[in-house]
């Protein structure tokens, strides 16, 4: 078996079945039956330059945490990678790295020019075949795009050995809660990793629901000021905010179509139901999709724009619908007990992510786009709010634990049910999306 074939029987796991990750297994990736990540040295990148040294170090932080959160892959320490490696062109020395059961290597160096701009280079190598996996890769930029970069690299690897696309260089906004005082929130972005935080909006207003449209540039979210709600639209570049005319009256929970075309939100009609609505974004012509006597909310379109999957208390107790985006009837695919609420399609159009309440505990689960197969990755006091990564292959969603005064924090885990992991922000975090792959 090669060694892509080995990390694909990893990702492509079974989704009814949970792998058992074994770090100390190194006989092979799946020994009776229990699937262990891959072993990969990659020692700290070659400075080319005296100030590139620093820069080096930092890269390589951050691309080892990228890979480890995958749970793929294991990052053997770099105290003991004894073999060494000669500057960069220097051909590698397989059998070094296969006495210390390497079986993933990756090379690296960093340039620093007077100017501030960095080159990075790095080559990825299959040690128990002897080859490299690819080509080499070159970046160039400037020194303040470090981070960006370590996340390129971390793509690449991930790529080459899986055959998913790529995610790690993205973004994720969310709603930052003031820990002194709840009432202040602001729209806040970061990278992937939690990394570069910066808030978009002021605090003046409460926000709700900040969502990316495909562009990777615009959001769009619901602002409260003074009792006022306002569904807005932020250009994440400049910060430069502006209403969606409109969508007047109580709209909340809005998206956009993938092709930028229309909006869809939830409108609180005269009777206190809520009802789905559609707004041409250039005409600004509004249409009413669902109107039944029911709560309908939280909105989300299929990657081809042609459906939308949304909540309903319509059965009496929530539960997921599926509809036209161009209107007509609605069927339900939720089909099991308890409430299913912030329905989110995923980017591949397969899958769809929602939270779960069952005697009043809350999962984050997923289930096929027709309802079918439904597995629940999580259970806590509250998780809510599941976002995908643009390749599909990870979810991001908002937690509350019971025993924490109901602080929400931002989690990560992967569709196989293992590798949660916290993202850590400066404030508390809850409403998460993710964007697409930056260009």
């Amino acid at each position: 078996m090669s060694l892509k074939m080995q990390i694909l029987s990893i990702a492509f796991a079974a989704l009814g079945s949970v792998p058992v990750f074994a770090q100390q297994e190194v006989d092979g990736v799946v020994t009776g039956g229990a699937i262990r990540p891959l072993f990969v040295a990659a020692p700290d990148f070659i400075s080319e330059s005296e100030d590139a040294t620093g820069v080096a170090r930092e890269i390589g932080e951050v691309f080892h945490a990228d890979l480890l959160s995958t749970g793929l892959f294991f990052m053997i320490p770099n105290e003991k990678l004894t073999p060494t490696l000669g500057a960069f062109e220097e051909n590698v020395k397989f059998n070094q790295w296969q006495d210390i059961s390497t079986e993933l290597l990756i090379k690296g160096s960093v340039d620093r020019e007077s100017d501030g701009t960095i080159e990075v280079k790095f080559r990825i190598y299959d040690v128990l075949a002897e080859k490299e996996i690819g080509e080499g890769v070159k970046l160039r930029g400037p020194v303040r795009e470090w981070r960006r970069m370590a996340h390129k690299i971390a793509d690449a690897v991930y790529t080459n050995i899986t055959g998913e696309g790529a995610y790690f260089d993205s973004r994720i906004v969310y709603i930052a809660q003031d820990k002194n005082n709840e009432q202040r929130q602001r729209i806040a972005i970061m990278d992937s990793d939690g990394a570069n935080v910066r808030y978009l909006t002021s605090g003046d207003a409460r926000v709700l629901s900040p969502r990316f449209a495909s562009n990777n540039r615009d959001v769009i979210y619901t602002a409260l000021q003074n009792g006022e709600p306002r569904v807005m639209l932020i250009d994440v570049s400049n910060g430069i905010q502006k209403p969606l005319a409109s969508l007047t009256g109580f709209s909340y929970a809005p998206r956009i179509s993938p092709d930028g075309q229309f909006a869809l939100a939830s409108s609180v009609n005269d009777a206190g139901n809520s009802d789905i609505i559609r707004m041409d974004l250039e005409s600004g012509e509004s249409t009413t999709l669902i109107s039944n006597g029911a709560i309908n909310s939280a909105p989300s379109i299929s990657p081809d724009g042609q459906k939308f999957v949304f909540e309903s208390n319509l059965s009496g107790k929530q539960q997921l619908y599926v509809a036209p985006s161009t209107g007509g009837d609605a069927v339900r695919i939720s089909s099991g007990e308890g409430r299913y609420i912030t329905p989110a399609w995923s980017p591949e159009g397969d899958l769809i992510a929602f939270s779960k309440i069952i005697d009043d505990q809350y999962h984050i689960g997923i289930m096929n786009a027709d309802g079918s197969q439904e597995r629940l990755l999580t259970t806590a006091y509250v998780d809510e709010a599941p976002a995908w990564a643009p390749n599909g292959r990870a979810i991001v969603f908002y937690r509350k634990a019971a025993n924490a005064n109901d602080a929400p924090k931002l989690f990560s885990i992967s569709l196989s049910g293992r590798n949660m992991m916290a993202i850590e922000t400066p404030e508390y975090a809850r409403d998460p999306s993710w964007s697409g792959l930056l260009q």
